[in-house]
């Protein structure tokens, strides 16, 4: 009787991919554990070992969406790990439909891109000049309608 009260649940994730390798098992789904009372801040360490890890060079944020929605931001550093930040800190159990997608942005060439390629326009820039760290970006591209956001 105890196992079945121990035993793990799963959340559905999927991610991004990030070269012409990974495209070949896209949508790279995989049913990652939680336990029962597990709470985001906890959950995302084992999110952290699902993405894929860039060079410590090129600063990415993956931002962990639940229908769309961002629920959380790992950010890398210079020492290969992330910055793990939910947006709320609720239970893992509480994740609608039980389903994530990661999705990760970058700098290229002083643009913010991701797979949805670059959409931070300088008209786009001028709008938010509060916004100037990479997370900060990505917030604001969060703020905007669904139907402004690019390659949805």
């Amino acid at each position: 009787m105890l196992n079945l009260f121990l035993r793990k649940k799963y959340i559905h994730a999927e991610r991004s991919s990030v070269c012409f390798g990974d495209d070949c098992n896209a949508p790279n789904a995989e049913e990652l554990p939680y336990t029962k009372d597990m709470k985001l801040s906890s959950f995302l360490w084992t999110v952290e070992k699902y993405v894929p890890h860039f060079s410590p060079e090129q600063h990415t944020i993956w931002v962990i969406e639940n229908l769309g929605e961002p629920i959380a931001f790992l950010e890398s550093d210079r020492t290969h790990s992330y910055a793990c930040t939910p947006v709320n800190n609720i239970m893992v159990k509480d994740i609608k439909e039980q389903r994530i997608f990661c999705r990760y942005f970058y700098v290229y060439r002083g643009r913010l891109c991701s797979e949805l390629n670059n959409f931070v326009t300088p008209e786009w820039e001028a709008a938010h000049p509060e916004s100037i760290t990479l997370l900060d970006y990505v917030k604001a591209y969060y703020d905007l309608p669904v139907e402004d956001r690019r390659g949805w």
